[in-house]
């Protein structure tokens, strides 16, 4: 009697996250991920004070830039969960994954350099070098303002 009354209880606690999580939808998904694209351009173009057409070079570069680094995540998380599988990981291993995730920010560094020194072509050098610092702001904007409207709920 115990162990049913125990597998159920953990059953329920397993589960009670899963259901009280809000289902989105797809289409609700790709409708925010818009917003959040025209509200970067918007906060970009305002904020680099850009022409239409460094706009449309700028953010040509920049996608390509943002692809290249969903590619990079996609692969790291990848070996990631590969390596979680295994139930026994040895030091070898533990190392090699750190040396899997130094070269994973090194190539995602070299992107970011490569990208910026990009919008040289684009942009002068005094607004291609606020472009990281314009980034964080727009990131802390709009986590300010998912974080008010979560309260509001």
């Amino acid at each position: 009697m115990k162990k049913l009354l125990f597998t159920t209880l953990l059953i329920a606690f397993a589960i009670a996250p899963a259901l009280s999580q809000k289902n989105v939808s797809n289409d609700e998904k790709s409708q925010r991920k818009e917003r959040i694209e025209t509200l970067r351009i918007a906060f970009f173009t305002e904020k680099l004070e850009m022409t239409t057409e460094e706009s449309t070079a700028f953010f040509a570069l920049h996608n390509n830039l943002e692809e290249s680094i969903a590619d990079l995540k996609k692969e790291y998380k990848h070996l990631r969960t590969k390596k979680k599988n295994s139930d026994s990981i040895s030091d070898k291993e533990y190392a090699q994954g750190v040396t899997q995730r130094a070269e994973f920010k090194k190539k995602e560094i070299d992107l970011n350099s490569s990208f910026i020194l990009d919008c040289f072509d684009i942009l002068d050098a005094k607004r291609a070098i606020a472009i990281p610092e314009i980034k964080k702001n727009f990131r802390k904007q709009i986590l300010t303002k998912r974080n008010k409207t979560v309260k509001e709920k």
